[in-house]
C-alpha cells in the first residue's frame, strides 16, 4: 500500500523538474563535460589572465537561471569580433578583454532577468593566423591564439641578419607600428612585445650595425645598435660596464677597412672618458683586455692532471699555465694544479734561466715551513717528474 502512494510522487518528481536543472537530457551531457575543458593549458592560462583579450574561435559557456530552469548557451566569437547572444542581441567584442566582455554580458542578462545569477566562463580558445614577412627563413601564415607575444612568431624565424630592434605589425585596419624586442627582453617592457591580432601583418628587415663585445665587461655578446649609439653606449648600457679588473688603457677596437679589405685593430684609451668621434660599424668587434693579462706567468709541467683528463694516466707530461702574483711563492702556486698520483714528488725541481734548483715536495708539503717557503720568479717552471 506505501508502495503504491509513493508511485504517483515519483512519477511528479520525474515529470516536473527541480528548479534549477537542465530540461534537455543533450545539456546534461554537456554539463558532464564541460570540466575537462579546463584541463586544457591555453584555457587555463586565459581563465587566470586578466589581460586576455576575446579572440576569434573562442566559445563561450553562458549560465543563467530562467525559473523553471536552468539555461546553458554556447556563444562564439566570430572571425569579425561580433557574438550572437540569441535573445539578448548581437555584441561586437572587438579590442576587449574576455573579463571585460564577462561584465557586459552578464550585466545583460541580469537587467533582463534579475536574479538570475548569469555566469560565463571559457570552454575553449580560438586560434588564427598572422603573415610573417621580410628579413625571415620563409614568408607565410604563422598560428596564434590570444596570448601569443610578438617574439613567439619572430623567434624561431629569425636569420642572421634579421633585425629584432625595428619589428614591425600592420593590423587589419592598416594601422602601423614597429616594436624594440631587445628591449622588451632585456629591459621587460611588455608594451614593446604586444599580443598578436587576428590578420596582423608582421615584417622584418635586416639590422643596421651589429656589434661583438668581449673581455672584461659584465654581459658580452652581439648585440645591435640603434642610430647615435657608439662607444660609450655599447660598453655602459650594452655590456652593463665593466669589469674591477679591466684595463682602460687598451680596449681593442677591431675594424674592417673596405678600402684595404683588411681587418684592423686599433688600441682606445677610455681612462679619462670616451671619445665621441670614434664611429662603431657594422660588423666591429670591442675586446676589453684584463690587468691579470700583463702579469708575469710559471709553468707547471709533467705529473699534473688538467681538468677532464685521466688521473691515472701515467707518463703523459701535460703543461699549465699560472698567472702569478707579485711575491707569490711556491705553496700558494701549487693550489692552481692537481698533482697525480703517479708524481714522484721527492724528485721535483724549478727550471729557472737555465738552472735547476731541486726541491722535495714530499718534505715541502707535509712538512712546511713558511720560513723556507721558495720565492717564485716570473717563466719558472716546476717540473714533476713521474716515478719510474
Amino acid at each position: 500500500m506505501k508502495l503504491l502512494l509513493a508511485l504517483p510522487i515519483l512519477l511528479l518528481a520525474v515529470s516536473f523538474p527541480l528548479f534549477g536543472q537542465e530540461t534537455e537530457p543533450s545539456a546534461q551531457r554537456i554539463i558532464g563535460a564541460e570540466p575537462q575543458a579546463f584541463f586544457d593549458s591555453r584555457t587555463l592560462l586565459a581563465v587566470t589572465n586578466p589581460d586576455y583579450p576575446v579572440s576569434p574561435g573562442d566559445v563561450y559557456t553562458l549560465t543563467y537561471n530562467r525559473e523553471p530552469t536552468t539555461v546553458i548557451q554556447y556563444l562564439i566569437v566570430e572571425p569579425d569580433m561580433t557574438v550572437d547572444l540569441s535573445i539578448f542581441g548581437v555584441e561586437n567584442a572587438s579590442g576587449q578583454t574576455f573579463i571585460e566582455f564577462r561584465r557586459l554580458v552578464e550585466s545583460k542578462v541580469r537587467t533582463a532577468y534579475p536574479k538570475s545569477l548569469p555566469r560565463i566562463t571559457i570552454r575553449s580558445t580560438g586560434v588564427f593566423e598572422v603573415l610573417l614577412k621580410g628579413e625571415v627563413q620563409r614568408t607565410g601564415y604563422k598560428l596564434a591564439w590570444g596570448l601569443t607575444r610578438l617574439s613567439e612568431i619572430v623567434r624561431e624565424n629569425l636569420t642572421p641578419y634579421s633585425s629584432i630592434r625595428n619589428v614591425r605589425i600592420i593590423s587589419a585596419g592598416g594601422k602601423s607600428r614597429s616594436y624594440d624586442l631587445y628591449r622588451a627582453a632585456r629591459a621587460g617592457e611588455k608594451e614593446q612585445d604586444p599580443f598578436v591580432r587576428p590578420r596582423d601583418t608582421i615584417i622584418l628587415t635586416k639590422y643596421d650595425r651589429q656589434i661583438e663585445l668581449a673581455g672584461e665587461v659584465e654581459r658580452p655578446g652581439t648585440y645591435q645598435l640603434l642610430w647615435g649609439e657608439q662607444l660609450e653606449k655599447a660598453i655602459g648600457y650594452y655590456g652593463s660596464g665593466l669589469t674591477p679588473t679591466a684595463d682602460l688603457s687598451r680596449v681593442e677596437l677591431n675594424q674592417y677597412n673596405p678600402n684595404e679589405k683588411i681587418q684592423l685593430i686599433r688600441y682606445v684609451d677610455i681612462t679619462d672618458g670616451y671619445d665621441a668621434s670614434i664611429v662603431l660599424e657594422n660588423g666591429d668587434s670591442i675586446y676589453v683586455p684584463s690587468k691579470t693579462e700583463l702579469l708575469p706567468i710559471v709553468y707547471f709541467e709533467g705529473a699534473i692532471v688538467p681538468e677532464g683528463a685521466n688521473p691515472q694516466e701515467k707518463y703523459v707530461i701535460y703543461r699549465q699555465k699560472h698567472t702569478m702574483r707579485r711575491g707569490e711563492t711556491l705553496y700558494t702556486a701549487l693550489r692552481s694544479v692537481v698533482l697525480s698520483p703517479q708524481a714522484d714528488l721527492p724528485a721535483c725541481y724549478i727550471k729557472r734561466k737555465g738552472d735547476k734548483i731541486f726541491i722535495d715536495l714530499d718534505d715541502y708539503l707535509y712538512n712546511y715551513d713558511p720560513r723556507k717557503d721558495l720565492v717564485l720568479q716570473p717563466l719558472d717552471c716546476i717540473v714533476i717528474p713521474y716515478i719510474r
